[in-house]
């Protein structure tokens, strides 16, 4: 990230552009002794690609962490832009993740090793929790499993908390072993008759 220094001093001449690190820019742009320029991962043309189709641009090219580094340019960038981006990057990866989950339910047995590495790191971790979930579900459909769990992304995601899961998790388990138990019964009943 480029920056320039607004105030004169004795070290660094005013108008001077020099690189620092994001977390230093954004403290320093809230004191206004400095203004920020967004990197070219962030330029206009980007920001208009992302708003024409989010799906085309490959934003791992530009920054594996790119709605993270995002989020925290907005926080350096002037009031407009501290405005427009965060929609704009919620509104990308909204897109982006219909994509992302669609490709990690439907690509069981299939090669999407480009696809999966294009993808920042967020969308890396939302794509292979949804590829373990088709597994799982896959492995349910095919009977190799009796016990059906909350799945890790409904757990990562706080869905209750981590005792809801374990009794979820029981509760699931006990009605598995009562409906075997009753089918053995209907089983055995049915036979008599």
């Amino acid at each position: 990230m480029q920056i320039t220094y607004a105030h004169a001093a004795q070290d660094i001449a005013a108008g001077t552009t020099v690189d620092l690190p994001l977390w230093l820019t954004a403290e320093l742009a809230h004191r206004n002794i400095v203004t920020c320029e967004f990197p070219r991962s962030f330029s206009a043309p980007t920001r208009e690609a992302l708003k024409a189709d989010a799906n085309v641009v490959r934003l791992r090219d530009r920054s594996p962490a790119f709605f993270r580094v995002g989020l925290l340019l907005a926080a350096a960038a002037d009031i407009r832009l501290a405005q427009e981006l965060p929609a704009l990057l919620r509104a990308s990866f909204a897109a982006r993740a219909v994509l992302v989950m669609d490709t990690s339910h439907n690509s069981l047995g299939e090669d999407v090793s480009d696809f999966v590495n294009g993808l920042t790191n967020l969308e890396q971790t939302v794509f292979f929790s949804g590829y373990e979930t088709a597994k799982e579900l896959a492995a349910w459909r095919r009977r190799d499993t009796t016990v059906l769990r909350m799945s890790a992304m409904a757990a990562s995601a706080g869905v209750g908390g981590r005792s809801a899961v374990e009794a979820a998790n029981i509760a699931i388990a006990l009605s598995g072993a009562k409906s075997k138990a009753s089918g053995i019964k209907r089983r055995r009943s049915s036979m008599r008759v």
